[in-house]
C-alpha cells in the first residue's frame, strides 16, 4: 500500500479552512481531474455523507468515484475514503499556525 504526504500552509484561520475543505462542492474548484460532483446521501458538509463523481484519469479518459465522509472532527482532522478503480483514503490534519502576525493553517 503506497502513502503520500503533503503539507501546505493557508493564510486563513483554521475554523474557515477546515470549514472549506469539508464542503465537498468545493472539491472541482481545487482539483481540475474532479467533475459532475453530486451528494449521493446524507447531509451535505457532514460525516458520513456520500458523494460520487467523474475523475480524469488521463486526457479523455474519466472513471466515476465515490466518495464517502468517514470522519468530521471539527476542526482538526478530516477523514474520506474514495472508492474507483483504485481505493484511498484520505486523511486531513488541520493545525492552527501564524504568518507574519496573522491567522494560518497548516494542513497535512
Amino acid at each position: 500500500m503506497g502513502h503520500y504526504l503533503g503539507t501546505r500552509m493557508i493564510a486563513a484561520p483554521i475554523e474557515s479552512v477546515f470549514a472549506y475543505r469539508l464542503d465537498l462542492h468545493n472539491l472541482p474548484a481545487y482539483n481540475p481531474d474532479v467533475r459532475d460532483l453530486r451528494l449521493l446521501r446524507g447531509e451535505p458538509a457532514g460525516e458520513g455523507s456520500v458523494y460520487t463523481f467523474r475523475l480524469r484519469l488521463a486526457p479523455g479518459a474519466w472513471t466515476r468515484a465515490v466518495l464517502t465522509v468517514e470522519a468530521a472532527e471539527r476542526p482538526r482532522r478530516l477523514q474520506f475514503r474514495i472508492a474507483s478503480l483504485m481505493n484511498a483514503r484520505e486523511v486531513c490534519v488541520f493545525e492552527s499556525a501564524e504568518v507574519n502576525g496573522r491567522a494560518a493553517t497548516k494542513v497535512s
